[in-house]
């Protein structure tokens, strides 16, 4: 008996390989659970144990990984024959493989990638050369052979069944992929000096060939099943790439999305990302518009850098960038010089290996230091309320956000106020008052677009806290920092301006926006949902996102990327006039285990009660463990049992219960439980800046642990604590200044 599809799924995933849920009887993404299709893949094993509880009839779709390519063989039109050909000519070749399961004898057989730019055309041309494979077209030949990588098709993976026979895919050799041979990377590889001419629609600019545009040469060496199909689309009709294919997209109603005209498409349905053909309109999207539009939202520029890499030819000729350079920024210096190198030993051994929490407490970690924190959202969700409140508490003014202590620094603090410094300004004075004068003279602010574009000048944000002597920077926002932040090469340079802070002591916080929700995604939940570059989630070690209307009273906080545990979902509430937020109904398993009958439980029943469902995994079963262990480690409960056969987590899980304590409780369990016994309303605690500050010496007076010495129980309630903003903080992008005064840093 085949175990369930969601386990292999789960394995292949440990294996390292990123899957996602494919429709049974299409062979397509399943868009309602990967909007993204192939794009959405992913090891997590939360995310895919999530798609195949919602489809268990899912079949395995496989991203190949970078690096690698799979040959798939159909025998439908010739494939077998034109790979018996190739192995006769010369010799065997042995690496992994699986049969496909419609019983044709077809297979996959996986390679390491070959150097060079891939591309089937020279099979194809050699199949028609040699008289086999099968013609297509009057104008097209086929080898049978088609290239799966990792930006082109997916792999059905083994043991799903295959949709027309339900016979499953079986593994005919499970050992990891070999070298491409020699003999076989040229028949995979572009071979572009026998691309045969056309016309030229911007002769001005160059491309690979001096006489050829960028866009030009990717709309002639690509083909339309290497664009549309990552993202979900199917042929419908012909070969996809010939005029008269047709196409449907994943999310389409219809039977027919797009027609391929003249080498153009042109779009019918309104359910995708391309605009809809007009009756009568002789114009649909070339190769590279289209590429454009669903690789980097339509932005031609950083579709053209990105075709360029890939042509090999960056930077060669001058015309293969379609846009102009990136800002010159005046006064350029180097960066600062790498640290000194260490023995790995002292690296390893001697250095800190803890997590060490900024904002959070024990494994529930919202910003760790030496990784910085990125909040994301939508316009208005409350992302600089929430960092102005952070800023309050990283200044000592405050102890803690949203029930969470936040450390203070002994130093200074930056704040960048690029995205509409009036409209800061207005969040911040909602909670900074007069009596808060000295510890903001604490925090150095550059108002307006920064003195260099951060992309052009990595350096830049290193510097500016040097300069202002902070060990803290605040970014509001990250579209101000750096232009097109949707190119990889502007992302990555991001990502190093933020890793150069990181790794010369500086802890950084940044916000940043989403992309526009489309089709079923209408709340973000996954890194991918950023807006730009998947380089400026990669550098940091946590992300969470506010979701929530513009201006609404409640929003919700979703914790993206982890350096622990992971924290919530939080639902929280703002107070628009106080400019502050609260964390509601967070689960109390103290005040839990004491309103049981017996007063006592283990992880599994805390992990019940936490999440309000009777089936809970061990992600859950961990988290409640760890918030048990806390409450012991206070004294707050003891455990009556060490635990059997599997310890906390097995078959006979720890006890625990409530220590008497006739401070906290009494000897006996009241007879009436209150109507909400299980939660609990976190909230930020204020102090005022006198009372924690040295006058004489002008810095704060700290106690060992870096918290004042004044500082207050951070599980006190406060009915003056801060919640998250109003609807006027609503954030739109501007122009970047080329030269901003730097006087503005004060």
């Amino acid at each position: 008996m085949i175990e369930p599809l969601i386990d292999y799924a789960l394995d292949y995933a440990q294996q390292g390989l990123e899957v996602f849920p494919v429709d049974p009887e299409t062979k397509a993404p399943i868009g309602a659970l990967a909007h993204k299709g192939m794009k959405d893949a992913t090891t997590e094993q939360t995310v895919i144990a999530a798609w195949w509880e919602a489809r268990p009839d899912a079949l395995i779709g496989c991203r190949i990984p970078e690096g690698q390519v799979v040959l798939d063989i159909d025998p439908r039109h010739g494939g077998d024959t034109v790979w018996q050909a190739l192995l006769d000519a010369n010799g065997s070749l042995t690496s992994r493989c699986h049969y496909s399961g419609r019983g044709d004898g077809g297979f996959h057989i996986w390679l390491k990638a070959p150097d060079g730019r891939l591309n089937i055309k020279p099979l194809n041309d050699w199949a028609q050369a040699n008289g086999c494979g099968q013609a297509i077209t009057d104008t097209k030949h086929t080898a049978g052979i088609d290239l799966l990588h990792h930006g082109h098709r997916y792999s059905i993976l083994p043991p799903s069944p295959h949709p027309e026979t339900g016979d499953p895919y079986t593994w005919a050799n499970e050992a990891e992929p070999v070298a491409c041979p020699d003999w076989l990377a040229p028949y995979i590889t572009a071979q572009l000096e026998t691309v045969a001419p056309f016309e030229l629609a911007h002769p001005s600019r160059q491309g690979p060939n001096p006489d050829v545009s960028i866009a030009d040469w990717f709309s002639a060496n690509s083909y339309w099943n290497d664009i549309l199909e990552p993202y979900g689309w199917r042929s419908v009709t012909g070969n996809g790439d010939d005029d008269g294919s047709t196409w449907k997209h994943p999310n389409a109603t219809a039977a027919i999305s797009a027609t391929i005209k003249h080498g153009c498409l042109f779009v019918y349905s309104p359910n995708t990302p391309f605009d809809v053909t007009e009756d009568g309109d002789p114009h649909g999207y070339t190769r590279f518009r289209a590429y454009a539009t669903l690789e980097h939202s339509g932005d031609l520029r950083a579709a053209a850098r990105a075709a360029a890499i890939a042509s090999g030819q960056q930077h060669q000729t001058p015309g293969t960038d379609l846009s102009p350079p990136l800002p010159t920024s005046p006064g350029e210096v180097e960066e600062p010089e790498p640290r000194k190198l260490k023995q790995c030993d002292q690296f390893v051994l001697d250095d800190r290996a803890t997590i060490e929490p900024i904002w959070g407490e024990d494994e529930d970690i919202l910003w760790a230091a030496g990784e910085g924190l990125i909040i994301a959202g939508g316009i208005g969700a409350g992302k600089t309320t929430l960092m102005t409140q952070l800023l309050s508490a990283r200044l000592g003014i405050t102890t803690s956000v949203l029930g969470y202590p936040v450390t203070p620094t002994d130093t200074k603090c930056l704040y960048l106020a690029m995205d509409r410094p009036a409209q800061i300004r207005r969040a911040m004075r909602r909670i900074f008052k007069e009596q808060h004068r000295e510890a903001l003279g604490n925090c150095a602010v550059w108002e307006g677009p920064p003195p260099a574009d951060v992309a052009k000048r990595p350096s830049i944000l290193l510097e500016l806290c040097q300069e202002a002597g902070a060990d803290t920077i605040f970014i509001d926002s990250l579209k101000d920092a750096a232009i097109r932040l949707s190119d990889d090469e502007v992302g990555s340079a991001v990502n190093r301006a933020l890793q150069l802070c990181v790794a010369n002591g500086i802890q950084t916080v940044s916000n940043h926006h989403n992309r526009k929700a489309q089709g079923d995604n209408k709340k973000p939940n996954k890194l991918d949902d950023l807006y730009g570059s998947t380089w400026i989630a990669s550098g940091a070690g946590s992300v969470i996102y506010l979701f929530g209307d513009p201006g609404a009273t409640q929003v919700e906080l979703i914790h993206l990327k982890q350096p622990a545990a992971i924290v919530g979902p939080l639902n929280l509430e703002h107070d628009h006039e106080a400019g502050t937020t609260t964390a509601l109904a967070r689960f109390d398993p103290l005040a839990f285990l004491r309103y049981l009958p017996t007063q006592t439980a283990d992880s599994h029943a805390v992990a019940q009660a936490m999440t309000g469902k009777p089936m809970v995994g061990a992600t859950d079963i961990r988290k409640a463990q760890r918030m048990l262990d806390r409450l012991a480690k206070r004294g707050l409960v003891r455990a009556l049992n060490q635990g059997g056969q599997g310890g906390p987590g097995g078959s006979n899980r720890t006890q625990y219960q409530p220590v008497d304590n006739s401070e906290s409780w009494g000897k006996k369990a009241p007879d009436k439980a209150p109507d909400t016994p299980l939660i609990h309303r976190h909230q930020t605690k204020h102090r005022t800046a006198p009372d924690t500050k040295d006058k004489t010496a002008g810095q704060s007076t700290r106690q060992s642990t870096g918290h004042p010495k004044t500082a207050p129980d951070p599980d006190a309630p406060d009915k003056s604590a801060p919640s998250l903003e109003g609807a006027d903080d609503v954030e739109t992008p501007h122009q970047i200044e080329p030269k901003p005064d730097p006087e503005r840093l004060h």
